[in-house]
């Protein structure tokens, strides 16, 4: 009976020990699933809104820059050109001796010059060899379209003028065969002797401004 126990004893001792193991691993797993249930869920992560885009500032207008001022010389030539320009008004305009308006009926040479330089504010005088002592004499190297070109047709005297138009050539009262026309500088038949005047910017030929009376 004896040995039966002491065979037995050892069995028992197991069985017991597995048990109390098995108990206590139980009640840890028991007790882990509470905590489970009572701890609360982690909430779920807010997703981050991106920033607003920053609004780009806008670029100031740039200043506009102001044209060149016009020298002296730059202007007078502008005024030289706009009574060349003028002149070509008149281009097929019949010729008429004595005349220096559409109204009398055509131009002579020096009239086309008094009416045209009269236009824009000078006071020649009216027959071609007085008008070739006006102004300045320029070289005819240097000359501008507005010009007068003073043409000497029997020695030294000056009995025609016409306007210079640039590139070579002018406008003239040539006859009364011809009229008001447009010639080249290089036309033998016409090709004569000449000295240049400008009369642009001298301010004895500048016809005076009547000065407004002040309203009383």
């Amino acid at each position: 009976m004896k040995k039966k126990l002491i065979l037995i004893l050892p069995v028992l001792i197991v069985l017991v020990l597995n048990i109390l193991f098995n108990s206590i691993w139980t009640d840890e797993a028991v007790d882990a699933r509470e905590e489970s249930k009572l701890s609360p869920s982690p909430s779920p992560t807010a997703t981050a809104k991106p920033s607003p885009s920053p609004k780009p500032t806008p670029s100031p207008a740039p200043t506009p820059t102001p044209p060149p001022t016009p020298s002296p010389e730059e202007l007078l030539r502008q005024e030289s050109q706009k009574i060349a320009d003028y002149s070509l008004n008149f281009w097929g305009a019949k010729y008429k001796y004595g005349g220096d308006s559409l109204e009398e009926g055509g131009f002579d040479c020096s009239g086309l010059v008094y009416h045209c330089y009269g236009m824009a504010g000078y006071a020649l005088e009216r027959v071609a060899a007085q008008q070739a002592k006006q102004g300045v004499e320029i070289p005819p190297e240097q000359l501008w379209p507005g010009d007068v070109l003073c043409f000497k047709t029997s020695g030294n005297y000056v009995g025609h003028v016409g306007i210079y138009l640039g590139e070579g050539y002018y406008i003239h009262a040539m006859g009364e065969q011809y009229g008001v026309v447009v010639n080249s500088l290089e036309d033998p038949y016409l090709k004569r002797t000449f000295t240049a005047r400008r009369y642009v910017g001298c301010e004895e030929l500048k016809i005076p401004q009547e000065t407004p009376v002040p309203a009383t």
